[in-house]
């Protein structure tokens, strides 16, 4: 593209290989241990750590009582029926 008497070239420098909006969270299992991860920008940084402390409390909970019954998307399980990873 011209500009300023010579060429101009637009390209898109994207080093984190994802945007900050929407707003993502991911979570994986890799050698047995659970990791989490979050996409957003800056001014997600107040939710992000609530949500970040709520997940942490849940999966604190869930772990001290593997044996209690669970409710999964509405449907009662017991942790021993639940598939293992």
């Amino acid at each position: 593209m011209p500009f300023a008497g010579g060429e101009c070239k637009v390209g898109i420098l994207n080093p984190h290989g994802d945007a900050a909006a929407p707003f993502k969270a991911v979570s994986f299992v890799k050698g047995g241990v659970l990791h989490v991860g979050v996409v957003g920008s800056e001014r997600d940084a107040v939710f992000v750590d609530e949500i970040l402390k709520e997940l942490a409390a849940t999966v604190e909970e869930v772990a001290a009582r593997p044996s209690e019954l669970l409710v999964v998307d509405g449907m009662f399980e017991s942790a021993e029926q639940l598939p293992s990873a």
